[in-house]
């Protein structure tokens, strides 16, 4: 997903809002900022993004705490709440 909101970024010169989600990348948001030059779907053939592999939707901010000037996207884990260890231990790209 990231190649898709690296690609809704450069034609809109911003990512989606947390409140627009992963959403925008299937549907152009109608919340503001509305992008201006939204080429999508980003997402073909989908009418909800993706879940992540235990069925839970991915945690997605922008701006992220992690990454400020782009966004984070992570897994809650299998239990699908923040937190946890073992199979339910978060997912995040910038622990690994």
């Amino acid at each position: 997903m990231d190649t898709m909101l690296e690609i809704y970024h450069a034609d809109n010169g911003d990512y989606p809002t947390s409140q627009q989600g992963l959403q925008a990348l299937i549907t152009e948001p109608s919340t503001p900022p509305v992008p201006g030059n939204w080429q999508g779907p980003y997402m073909k053939n989908r009418r909800q993004p993706p879940l992540d592999p235990w069925g839970n939707e991915y945690v997605y901010v922008s701006p992220g705490q992690q990454n400020p000037d782009t966004f984070d996207l992570y897994s809650y884990g299998a239990d699908g709440r923040s937190g946890g260890s073992g199979k339910d231990e978060d997912v995040v790209p910038w622990e690994e």
